[in-house]
């Protein structure tokens, strides 16, 4: 009787486990089925790696990693370097980055991996900046060069198709008196999503330079110390531009060195 019991015992537990596989297997199906067809994951993850440092060209190459980790389509419009300014307790952000569209332009398959090089030119950055006005002009150098910042803009369509732009620190610069490069700090090389979620639309800041612009009636009185103070952007710029070719313009740097000392 008790082996009979033992018997009828392990036909029920066979046919139970046997359903339960079966349920199991059922399940993985159904939800496999889900996750391919009919569950959408939008999710691009990026890094900086490592930067590499060019001192004759006086560049600055931070590679980025792409990689598509969901199961859709997605597109990265433009990538921007840019380092931080700072003047006069003031802080802004130049690009030194070049225009590369048909580079930077990614679609990118579930799945695909990118690397993309972004170059950044500091000598166009420890030039200055330009202000340019309607009928006059005025220049700003490089007044800091220790612990500043490098950011990176990523500028992609979202889930919802909205343009939108991401912007992150992927290190600090800081410069030698005789504008070299005297260090690079970079934080850890990590993989982060961009925010494929935005649903409002970014309108992003820019400017358009033209390629040329005259400034005419422009004269400096170099005896009158008012007119020195006024137009001392100018000469500075004048001062920089003259620098390029410093053999050259030896006598007219060292007149110009002699009217600014007492401004600097």
């Amino acid at each position: 009787m008790k082996s009979r019991f033992k018997k009828i015992k392990k036909k029920i537990r066979k046919k139970i486990s046997a359903k339960a596989l079966s349920y199991i297997a059922i399940a993985i199906s159904i939800s496999s089925v889900y996750f391919q067809f009919f569950h959408i994951n939008h999710e691009i993850k990026y890094a900086s790696l490592y930067p590499i440092l060019n001192e004759e060209k006086r560049t600055l190459t931070f590679p980025i990693l792409l990689k598509n980790s969901g199961n859709q389509v997605e597109t990265i419009l433009d990538f921007q370097l840019s380092l931080e300014a700072k003047n006069n307790n003031e802080s802004f952000y130049k690009r030194i980055s070049e225009l590369n569209e048909k580079e930077f332009f990614s679609i990118l398959e579930p799945g695909d991996s990118k690397r993309i090089d972004l170059i950044g030119n500091y000598n166009t950055y420890l030039f200055g900046t330009i202000i340019a006005g309607k009928n006059d002009f005025d220049y700003k150098p490089i007044s800091e060069f220790e612990n500043l910042h490098i950011l990176l803009k990523t500028t992609y369509l979202t889930k919802e198709g909205v343009v939108a732009t991401e912007e992150r620190i992927v290190g600090k610069l800081t410069f030698n008196a005789n504008e070299t490069i005297k260090r690079i700090d970079c934080p850890p090389t990590e993989l982060k999503s961009l925010d494929l979620g935005k649903d409002d639309f970014e309108i992003t800041q820019y400017s358009l330079i033209p390629d040329n612009k005259e400034y005419n009636n422009l004269s400096i009185d170099f005896r009158d110390s008012l007119s020195i103070k006024k137009n001392l952007g100018k000469l500075l710029f004048l001062e920089k531009t003259l620098k390029s070719d410093s053999i050259e313009n030896k006598e007219t740097l060292l007149i110009l060195k002699k009217i600014l000392k007492p401004y600097r």
